[in-house]
């Protein structure tokens, strides 16, 4: 009975601590069981996407509980301590540290399923709603109850262990003196400090220079792990070598709030150093999920347009015949379909290759960025009812995706002078590659097969009218009947349910990511400043009983935390600035890249994510002065 009286009072009594670690924990569960009624739906789009999701999310969820475990452990080692000394044995100890696991737990996992049941129905029809799917819809799953519940007893079950075997290993006399104990001096390593720089070099170059193509995401890969590990040594060794370098700075570090701050951080530099990177990289991440997601979900329409112009886009190899025309009409008429006006045009079969200072060329496809496509000028001016003229060295270019200018174009070495257009309205992606089309209009086909040796095709394209579900039937129809394989015929119906599917999915899975990486960077930044107060507190309390006066402990408060809170952030802008370029190629790959509307997005997020921090900043300083400005309650 004692012990469950002792256990109730350590968590009762420290609610600081507690209540937060609890709320995380029902909010986190709550998320990941959402994520897991998705993972074991039926809906096979949704499904993948989720299943993706949970394994980031339940990742970052046991990191983020262990993390703040040890914080936990840390703090009430002392009051362990004083029980060991009172006379209570390992085994008590570990009785009252499993009691405490079992509440914390049980609250944890109960809340979370339970807000997990709610949430999900709220959530759903928000993002139904937004998006405008039918493929969100939810229904009770006690699987889902039943498989977070054993998940999460797993993860309670093994931080209590981690718990017994830390206690084991620590002689109960010396708990008393373990939240006070500090790390030791960090030694400067400047090696370790250059290798930092140069990996997170390596990782920014990389993301930088690699080119949009199918290999681009193994190369990115790569360039995340690089900055992870560039930015956490970094961080470690690099803050160690600025502090060192700020501890010879004469001027600076004899000023009573200088001196004071610089040396508390130089004393747990191993600690802050990989909790600043953790929460860069947190703030990173969330930084690029938010742009990311609001940048797809505006270009989902703009992709649309660009793989289909018309409602349906056709590809023969050989012209339609005038019997053919007529049955397209009757089928449509027997579906209550109305048939808009049929544009066509010949143009050349794609012929991939990359695009290096106004130079195409030919390559393997896996290097490939660009598809470039020949039609002439005579069938571009009756589309567009234009009246363009061109010498055998000029050429006219659009690119849809409108990434570049060029003057000069040298296609299988041969130059052109290039007037590039604006409007095209059959341009569209060819068997939606991810490589970005090319369009070239020439003088005549003899120059077309100049730029481009690829057999000729025809393009079809016009509009349908008529409900969703007639509209589908007729182009599954229209597909049998002019024997085209799916490469060859793409409707906007069809497409745009894909997309829902796709991009909905995808959304919904970058909000629930972005939601449960901002609560994670929030309540690490909490409990590292709850952290250091404790730390600091009895240090403060004995400068005060020296003489340190309100005003000056005010400043050192000030200094030290604005230091703590600036680091991440600007390690976080700047690995954004250079993660950049990879959102460009990534949405290039997709179609989707519009300058304006990224730069925007981009400009937007990171003053609401600034203002956001600067909120928790100040959030956080009150509770570190707070705790600073209280005296201890044991004595050493």
């Amino acid at each position: 009975m004692i012990h469950i009286k002792l256990a109730w009072h350590n968590l009762t009594h420290h609610l600081q601590q507690y209540l937060p670690f609890i709320i995380a924990n029902s909010i986190l569960i709550a998320i990941n069981y959402i994520f897991i009624t998705l993972s074991i739906s039926t809906l096979s789009m949704a499904t993948a996407c989720a299943r993706l999701g949970l394994t980031f999310i339940l990742t970052i969820t046991i990191i983020f509980m262990f993390y703040i475990n040890c914080f936990l452990l840390k703090q009430r080692s002392q009051e362990l301590g004083l029980y060991s000394v009172l006379g209570l044995t390992k085994r008590d100890l570990h009785l009252i540290v499993g009691i405490e696991n079992c509440l914390i737990s049980l609250t944890s996992i109960v809340s979370g399923i339970i807000i997990g049941i709610i949430f999900e129905k709220l959530a759903f029809l928000m993002i139904k709603r937004l998006i405008k799917t039918p493929m969100l819809a939810t229904t009770f799953n006690s699987s889902a109850i039943i498989i977070t519940t054993l998940i999460f007893i797993g993860t309670f079950s093994l931080l209590f262990i981690y718990d017994i075997l830390k206690l084991q290993h620590i002689n109960c006399l010396n708990l008393w003196r373990n939240k006070h104990v500090n790390e030791k001096v960090y030694r400067n390593h400047w090696l370790l400090s250059i290798i930092g720089i140069v990996v997170l070099i390596i990782g920014y170059h990389l993301s930088l220079t690699t080119k949009p193509n199918i290999m681009f995401l193994p190369t990115f890969a790569l360039a995340i792990l690089l900055v992870i590990i560039g930015t956490y040594l970094t961080f470690i060794t690099g803050i160690a070598a600025f502090l060192h370098i700020l501890q010879k700075n004469k001027h600076f570090y004899y000023q009573p709030h200088h001196f004071i701050s610089t040396a508390n951080m130089l004393y747990r530099i191993k600690q802050n150093g990989a909790s600043l990177a953790t929460i860069c990289l947190l703030c990173t991440a969330v930084l690029v999920a938010m742009i990311a997601s609001v940048s797809f979900f505006k270009e989902e329409n703009n992709l649309l347009k660009q793989w289909n112009p018309y409602d349906i886009m056709l590809t023969t190899t050989k012209p339609l015949t005038t019997n053919e025309v007529t049955k397209i009409s009757q089928n449509a008429h027997a579906n209550q379909i109305t048939l808009g006006k049929l544009h066509t045009i010949q143009h050349t079969l794609p012929t991939y290759g990359t695009l290096n200072d106004n130079r195409f060329s030919s390559n393997n496809i896996n290097e490939a960025t660009y598809q470039v496509i020949s039609l002439t000028l005579t069938d571009y001016n009756r589309l567009q009812h234009t009246n363009y003229h061109l010498n055998s060295n000029e050429v006219l270019l659009y690119l849809p995706a409108k990434l570049y200018n060029y003057s000069k174009l040298v296609i299988n070495h041969h130059y052109y002078y290039v007037h590039q257009i604006k409007h095209f309205n059959l341009a569209y992606n060819y068997g939606h590659s991810i490589m970005q089309p090319l369009f070239i209009i020439a003088k005549n086909k003899q120059i077309c097969e100049q730029i481009n040796h690829k057999p000729w095709v025809n393009i079809y394209g016009f509009n349908i009218y008529g409900s969703q579900k007639h509209q589908l039937v007729f182009s599954n129809q229209l597909q049998r009947y002019l024997q085209l394989d799916n490469a060859m015929i793409s409707s906007r119906s069809e497409m745009q349910i894909i997309f829902i599917n796709t991009f909905g999915s995808l959304i919904f899975i970058g909000i629930f990511i972005t939601l449960s990486m901002i609560i994670i960077t929030a309540l690490m930044i909490y409990y590292k400043q709850l952290s250091e107060g404790y730390a600091d507190r009895l240090r403060f309390h004995t400068m005060r009983q020296v003489g340190l006066d309100h005003q000056e402990t005010q400043r050192i408060i000030h200094s030290q935390v604005l230091l703590v809170f600036m680091l991440p952030i600007i390690g976080a802008i700047i690995n954004l600035a250079f993660a950049m370029p990879a959102i460009k190629k990534t949405m290039m790959l997709l179609s989707m890249y519009n300058s304006d509307i990224l730069f925007t997005t981009s400009i937007i997020t990171l003053i609401a994510f600034i203002i956001g921090y600067l909120i928790l900043y100040s959030l956080t300083a009150k509770e570190y002065q707070h705790i600073i400005n209280q005296s201890p309650h044991y004595r050493e």
